[in-house]
């Protein structure tokens, strides 16, 4: 059976270690996390190469906004980042930009074929799920019940790890990359603190054990996004480098619901 060690300390600059001894790292600390928007966990140093960061969510909404990228103005929004790759860089934003058919405030829209897509993820009704191929019926059921979704690059699926196609890894050299992902039921955002494989990603997050993994489209302009802490104030995660950008995963916390 698999086994999550606990840490000592529960301070955000400690560092977690792990050793090849051991099974599988606990993700999260058992600290209080009711009164936090969106929490940095402490480092996870998977081996002697990978770290990752790990934010954790507190929202009760997510749609897929596209188009124009949320304002830090609006008091609602507590994280967002670039979701669906982007084709074109386009002065004039259009849904056939985006790749693969999405799913944004309970419109469905036709993207286009990104044979490098080979999964997705939907939320509706408070309900969020991750589907390997075919997906269709599920971003249409999304669609129905007012939700949202987009496909993107699989990683990880019921546990276990999913190939990816050599197309993806020749695109995809050594980045900072940033995952969706599925742990213990819950939802968070993981990225390596430095550049790697994305081989290397997958495994890592194999390696803490994560249920569900999607990625999440990186790269220098890309990465651009943000997050607002308990207290109202808006951190950026990585700055914004150009206007091409097309879609985001947006996390909400509405009052009165």
């Amino acid at each position: 059976m698999k086994k999550f060690l606990r840490p000592a300390f529960f301070f955000l600059t400690v560092v977690l270690c792990w050793c090849l001894s051991c099974k599988r790292q606990r993700v999260l600390p058992d600290d209080d996390l009711s009164l936090m928007n969106w929490k940095e966990h402490p480092t996870v140093l998977v081996d002697s190469t990978v770290s990752l960061k790990i934010f954790e969510p507190k929202f009760n909404d997510i749609d897929l906004v596209c188009g124009t990228m949320p304002s830090e103005d609006d008091s609602t929004v507590v994280f967002c980042a670039e979701a669906a790759f982007t084709g074109a860089l386009l002065e004039n934003f259009s849904h056939s930009n985006i790749a693969g058919d999405h799913v944004a405030s309970g419109q469905r829209y036709a993207g286009y074929a990104c044979l490098v897509n080979s999964g997705a993820f939907v939320y509706a009704q408070g309900k969020w799920k991750f589907v390997g191929q075919p997906y269709s019926t599920q971003l249409d059921s999304a669609a129905r019940h007012h939700g949202m979704g987009f496909s993107q690059i699989l990683l990880v699926h019921h546990g276990e790890g999913v190939p990816i196609s050599l197309k993806a890894l020749k695109d995809h050299n050594r980045n900072i990359y940033r995952a969706l992902c599925q742990h213990d039921g819950k939802l968070y955002v993981m990225e390596s603190r430095k550049s790697i494989s994305l081989l290397e990603f997958k495994a890592a997050l194999l390696r803490l054990g994560v249920e569900e993994a999607l990625y999440l489209d990186m790269g220098e302009g890309w990465n651009h996004s943000w997050y607002r802490d308990s207290t109202g104030v808006v951190h950026e995660i990585h700055p914004y480098a150009h206007p091409y950008c097309t879609n985001w995963i947006v996390f909400y916390q509405k009052p009165g619901r």
